[in-house]
């Protein structure tokens, strides 16, 4: 069982960081929060190269070790894959 397992019962809303202010005005909003709580974006870095993408820190070998390790966080979250972020698998 990965560890991150324990930390996800009983929890009935995520927030995902590629839509951020969205979701925690949607939070805002169910927890009667008027006016919606905003976030902007401060301080963001280009720290990785521009001709790079995150694949490039990963082998087979280490992508299979954080398969294993968090496999049932990406079961709980199967819009997240290698390939990126994919809203449209939500909820599947």
């Amino acid at each position: 069982m990965a560890l991150q397992q324990n930390f996800h019962d009983g929890i009935s809303h995520f927030i995902h960081q590629e839509s951020l202010n969205e979701d925690v005005q949607n939070i805002s909003e169910i927890l009667g929060i008027h006016p919606p709580v905003s976030v902007e974006k401060v301080n963001v870095t280009n720290a990785m190269p521009p001709d790079m993408t995150y694949h490039d820190y990963y082998d087979d070998e280490l992508r299979n070790l954080v398969l294993h390790w968090n496999g049932p966080t990406f079961e709980l979250f199967p819009e997240y894959d290698f390939e990126g972020f994919n809203p449209n698998n939500i909820g599947e």
